[in-house]
């Protein structure tokens, strides 16, 4: 089941990326969850892979408050300091 809601997430992110006309997508993930870890795999080894898409991937604070906005953390992927 895992297998089949995977590919149909990827499916999904691929059209997405095609439809808007991105150059890539963003996944977040809550920062030590290991619950949704192979969240990081799927974006960070099968999409570039397999879609040919790339991909940040971003860690959201675990405990709330501690939130930077996203543009603060994926400045260094659009290669601003």
């Amino acid at each position: 089941m895992r297998c089949t809601v995977s590919k149909y997430r990827n499916d999904h992110v691929a059209q997405l990326v095609r439809e808007f006309k991105a150059d890539g997508a963003i996944y977040e993930q809550m920062k030590f969850c290991t619950y949704w870890s192979y969240e990081r795999v799927i974006a960070n080894q099968i999409m570039p892979r397999d879609y040919g898409i790339q991909i940040l991937s971003i860690d959201r604070p675990y405990i709330c408050g501690a939130e930077r906005p996203a543009a603060h953390q994926s400045a260094g992927f659009r290669g601003e300091h």
